[in-house]
This record gives C-alpha cells, structure tokens and sequence, in this order.
C-alpha cells in the first residue's frame, strides 16, 4: 500500500486515521517494490520479489517465492498481485501471504513456521508497530531482537484485520523484525499480511483492548434495542 492515511474503525472511536510516521531504514514494508523474475512456474525469485526481506520455512531460508499462486497443505511464502483474482489482496497491488504447513523438503507429517525478516532502524519515538491482516489460524508472532512482541487487533478495514504491538523499548535501534505463521500438526494456515508501518500511536495492552472492543460489541447491541413503547 503507498502511502495513504486509510480510514478503520477503532474501539471507542468511530473512525481513526493510521498516523503516518518515518520508517527508518526498513523498506518495501507495504511489498509494493516487487520486481517478479520467474523462475519456473508458479515461482518467483524471492530477493526480487520481497526486496529487504528474508524467508524462511522453518529455518530453512528461502530463494523462491509463489507468485499468484497457494499451496495446498505444504508451506510455502507468496505474493498475490496483478493477475490474481482470487482475493485476498488487502491493499495496494500486492500483498504477502505466510503459508505454515508440511516442510515441502523433509517429511510431509513435519509442520514448519513460515517467517519473514528484515533488519533495520527504528525510528526515534516511535510507540507501535502495525500491519493489516487476516490473522491465522494457528497464530502468528511478531518479534524484535527476537523478543515477541504481543499484538492486538485495534480496529478493521473492510475484512481485515490492524493488529498492533507496543514497540516504544526499541525505538532508535537496529534490530531483525520477524513475523511468523505459525504451524501446528495437519493444520496448515496461511497468514495473509499488508501494510505493515512503525507508528506514533500508543496502542492498548492486548488485554484492555479486548475489554474495550467487547464494551464497544455490548454498547452497538443497546443501540440496535427496539425503543419500548
């Protein structure tokens, strides 16, 4: 997605605007740098494709991508773009997709995660870090220095989900962001991500967020109570 305040709806809050904020030295966190270089149906060459980041399934790092294409079962890291009508695009012209599932290089009864990275800096004063999201079956994880950050869900656009997670002890340094879907045995899932940015927004404890947005739940059923006569 480029640079665009996008419209969500937040706990609380009608509508809110996702505050635009320095990125540091990361890039391409919206995947909208894509350069797709074939290398054999359906895939892509992954630096190319996903230039900054890094791929794993499991811990095996990754030099090709799906383009416009999803496995089934086995895990595998995609981009959907042009071409793609399917759905599952959240923004922009591309979006990433983490399939965890069976390792397609060993035993199919052994599920692996399925990870991106990127190291850079993080800008001074920055409080959260956010992306858009579907969510994933098993989870997913988002980490700095290798440090689980926890996430909550702070509003919604359209079907998607914006996660964000308290990052303010990191601002200034240089530190790996990874994001991971998480596996689990014959559950395969795939985690489709968007839009992810380093903020100034103070998000909530995932903990309060859920109280607020349940209050929120329980305010808009009042609202929707017939008036008794």
């Amino acid at each position: 997605m480029k640079t665009a305040i996008a419209k969500l709806t937040f706990p609380l809050v009608l509508c809110a605007e996702i505050s635009t904020w320095a990125q540091g030295s990361f890039q391409n966190l919206d995947f909208e740098s894509a350069v797709i270089v074939p290398a054999g149906a359906p895939f892509v060459e992954f630096a190319p494709a996903f230039p900054g980041w890094t791929g794993y399934l499991g811990t095996n790092q990754q030099s090709v991508a799906l383009f416009n294409s999803l496995a089934i079962g086995t895990a595998a890291i995609g981009l959907l773009g042009p071409g793609w009508s399917s759905g599952g695009i959240i923004a922009g012209s591309y979006t990433a997709v983490l399939q965890a599932g069976s390792d397609p290089r060993g035993t199919l009864l052994t599920p692996v995660d399925a990870s991106i990275s990127q190291a850079g800096l993080i800008p001074a004063g920055v409080q959260s870090n956010q992306f858009l999201s579907t969510g994933a079956r098993n989870g997913f994880t988002v980490s700095l220095n290798g440090q689980q950050i926890p996430m909550a869900i702070l509003g919604t656009q359209g079907r998607f989900n914006l996660y964000g997670g308290d990052v303010s002890q990191f601002a200034g340094l240089t530190e790996e962001l990874r994001i991971t879907a998480l596996s689990a045995p014959s559950s395969p899932a795939n985690l489709y991500l968007d839009s992810i940015q380093f903020s100034d927004m103070v998000v909530p404890e995932p903990g309060a967020a859920a109280l607020l947005l349940f209050a929120v739940a329980g305010f808009a059923l009042l609202l929707r109570r017939p008036t008794e006569r």
